[in-house]
């Protein structure tokens, strides 16, 4: 039990730790020399990924710099894909204009942590 409790400290850890980015940013990040995208409010650092995406570099280039969940999602990326991405994890996306962090707006939103 003490190791589950640590196993999961230790995530919460990472994640509460993880690198807050504007979207300001991302969008400096948007060619193919420096490629950004957001997907799910997630951050991922692609350049080194461009050339070996199965549907070619130009589909992520199309996306650097911006969000590209919804066409994340429409695609259908296999759950391979969805793991691949921790690899190339930068930080969270924020509102530059919010003093929340993300786990506070949701209780404000809803009501409730989770």
């Amino acid at each position: 039990n003490a190791e589950l409790h640590g196993g999961f400290c230790e995530r919460s850890k990472r994640m509460s730790a993880a690198k807050k980015i504007t979207m300001q940013e991302v969008q400096r990040h948007n060619t193919g020399a420096d490629l950004w995208i957001v997907i799910h409010k997630r951050v991922y650092n692609v350049t080194d990924f461009a050339d070996d995406h199965p549907g070619g570099p130009e589909l992520l280039y199309d996306f650097a710099g911006k969000d590209a969940t919804v066409d994340f999602e429409d695609i259908g990326h296999s759950e391979h894909s969805r793991d691949l991405l921790a690899k190339y994890y930068v930080g969270d996306l924020v509102d530059p204009h919010s003093t929340l962090t993300p786990a506070d707006a949701a209780t404000k939103k809803h009501g409730y942590p989770w």
